[in-house]
C-alpha cells in the first residue's frame, strides 16, 4: 500500500524549513522531486525476484519504466510479466502491451503481441534482454554463430 508524506510548503524567503518530499511505496524510496533511476528500478526488480508472483510489483515496474522512458527496461518488464502470467489474464496482457505500444519499437511490439498466442509451455521460453530477470537466458542459434568466409 502506498503511503504519502504531506508536502511542506514554505515561503520562498525562508528556505530553512524546506524538506525534500519523499514518496514511500512498499519498501522503496523514490524522491518526489526527481527519480533516482538506478536504485528505484533496482528496488522494483528486487521485489520481483523476492516474490515473482506478485502482480502489483510487475505493474509498478512496467509503469515506472514507461514513465521514465526506459525502453529496454520496459521490454524486459513486459516479457517478465508475460512469463509470470502464463496463459492467465489475456485481456490484461493485451492492455499492457497496447498501452505501451508507443514506447516500444515496432519489432518489440510485434514480438510481444505474437507472444500472446504462444502455448503455455512456450511462454516461459521467451527471449528477453539484459534487463529481463525471469527469462531462461536462451539465445537463438543465429545469434551465437556468425559465418565468415
Amino acid at each position: 500500500m502506498t503511503q504519502l508524506i504531506p508536502l511542506i510548503i514554505c515561503n520562498e524567503k525562508n528556505d530553512s524549513h524546506k524538506k525534500n518530499t519523499t514518496l514511500y511505496s512498499n519498501h522503496q524510496e523514490i524522491t518526489a522531486l526527481g527519480f533516482n533511476q538506478p536504485p528505484a528500478i533496482d528496488d522494483l526488480i528486487s521485489a520481483i525476484l523476492l516474490n515473482p508472483n506478485v502482480l502489483q510489483a510487475h505493474l509498478e515496474r512496467i509503469s515506472f519504466c514507461y514513465q521514465q522512458d526506459l525502453t529496454d527496461h520496459l521490454l524486459a518488464a513486459l516479457v517478465d510479466f508475460l512469463i509470470i502470467m502464463k496463459k492467465n489474464g489475456l485481456d490484461l496482457k493485451r492492455r499492457m502491451i497496447e498501452g505501451t505500444k508507443f514506447k516500444l519499437s515496432a519489432q518489440d511490439y510485434n514480438y510481444l503481441k505474437n507472444a500472446l498466442d504462444l502455448p503455455a509451455d512456450e511462454i516461459k521460453l521467451l527471449e528477453g534482454n539484459a534487463y529481463s530477470v525471469l527469462t531462461k537466458g536462451f539465445i537463438g542459434v543465429s545469434q551465437l554463430i556468425k559465418k565468415s568466409s
